[in-house]
């Protein structure tokens, strides 16, 4: 896929000509199935760095993703 993104950067007559597309249809695909986050990301930047801005709807509305937040560093004050 990242390749498939690289080659349209340096020659958009390279890649297939639906790859926005296919990038999309992959997309809800690894949502639908709740696959890595890493992998999701990966596929949303190579659809904006085609000029795609449109997000895509999550695999269940009204559910908002988990947020893991980073634990205080020990040693130091914390803010109140």
């Amino acid at each position: 896929m990242t390749v498939l993104v690289e080659a349209h950067l340096t020659d958009p007559a390279a890649p297939p000509p639906d790859l926005v597309e296919r990038l999309r249809r992959l997309e809800r695909s690894v949502r639908e199935a709740r696959g890595d986050r890493q992998i999701i990301q990966v596929i949303t930047s190579g659809r904006r760095l085609l000029g795609d801005t449109d997000e895509l709807a999550e695999s269940e509305p009204g559910q908002a993703p988990e947020l893991l937040l980073a634990p205080e560093p020990r040693g130091l004050p914390t803010r109140s």
